[in-house]
């Protein structure tokens, strides 16, 4: 299993104790891909979050291109140490992007059942996980936002 200290590193462990990362630990399990997998298809029924522990993915969405068709466009990679599906972990809803590997990966699933069921019995470590997922989340947000004003710029 996954080494506290690699995890106690991580933005999604900020401020935890290591009781506590072992007490998430306990809802997940340790996953390997090897490269050009996908791991989670767009549109589909899944609420597990995924901290990337070794390896990078990419991030891909089907664009249309015409009425009944369409393509894949990668748009963006995710690196070692970092995390996705958090938008369907937090809010229950379909995988908004594929994950696809862009070589071997091994993740850390922390199962979205388990953990909530872990946050009802220590709601302190459920705050410091939402809170650190929400800091995740806002920071990915300003940064989209900083794209589009960097595009819009180009375009004016």
């Amino acid at each position: 299993m996954v080494s506290i200290y690699i995890l106690a590193r991580l933005e999604i462990f900020k401020d935890f104790t290591d009781q506590e990362i072992q007490k998430v630990i306990y809802c997940s399990t340790e996953e390997f891909y090897p490269e050009d997998t996908v791991i989670l298809e767009e549109s589909k029924h899944s609420k597990d979050l995924y901290v990337i522990v070794e390896g990078r993915v990419a991030v891909e969405m089907k664009i249309p291109t015409s009425v009944d068709q369409q393509k894949v466009e990668r748009i963006s990679v995710i690196n070692a140490e970092h995390l996705f599906g958090e938008l369907a972990f937090i809010e229950g809803t379909p995988r908004s992007a594929q994950i696809r590997t862009i070589e071997k990966v091994k993740l850390l699933v922390i199962n979205e059942k388990k953990a909530h069921e872990l946050f009802k019995e220590d709601p302190a470590l459920g705050f410091k996980m939402m809170r650190n997922l929400a800091i995740i989340v806002c920071d990915r947000l300003r940064n989209i936002n900083f794209m589009w004003r960097n595009i819009l710029s180009d375009i004016s």
